[in-house]
């Protein structure tokens, strides 16, 4: 009985490590659509080479790298303090305006523009100009002023 357990584990044994052998035969496919890293690492160093002469090399590992020439150094954008934008071009959101941007309507002042605000704060967002209309001292011929101006 051993002798069958072993002759069954040594062949076990032979067929899988064939198995192993023939797998590693012919080139190395991958996953199909992936480059391998030393590909990438290959175009990459094929790029390098093309825009820059100097190169330092180490005999001890085989790697080469190369260096970029210098450049300016970069500079970020300008900032502008941070504002809501509009909806659309040229368009003040109700829902987002300051007293100031408000008051950049037509036919409101400190007074609506803060009425406005403090609309908004108690009744939540405007959805439309149905809610606009809501607001103290805002009426039907004011809406129709502010309908092409205002966005929600």
């Amino acid at each position: 009985m051993k002798k069958k357990a072993l002759a069954g584990g040594i062949a076990a044994a032979l067929l899988g490590s064939g198995l192993l052998w023939y797998s590693g035969i012919g080139p190395d496919q991958g996953i199909a659509g992936w480059e391998t890293l030393n590909d990438s690492m290959e175009n990459v160093i094929h790029k390098s080479n093309k825009s820059t002469d100097a190169v330092a090399s180490s005999t001890e590992t085989g790697i080469v790298t190369r260096t970029a020439p210098p450049t300016a150094p970069r500079t970020a954008p300008p900032t502008t303090p941070p504002t809501t934008p509009p909806a659309s071009e040229g368009m003040v959101n109700v829902n987002t305006a300051t007293v100031d941007e408000l008051m950049e309507l037509p036919g409101i002042g400190a007074a609506k523009a803060q009425a406005i605000l403090d609309y908004r704060k108690s009744q939540g967002p405007f959805k439309g100009l149905t809610d606009l209309g809501k607001v103290k001292a805002i009426g039907p011929k004011m809406l129709e002023k502010l309908k092409p101006l205002v966005s929600f």
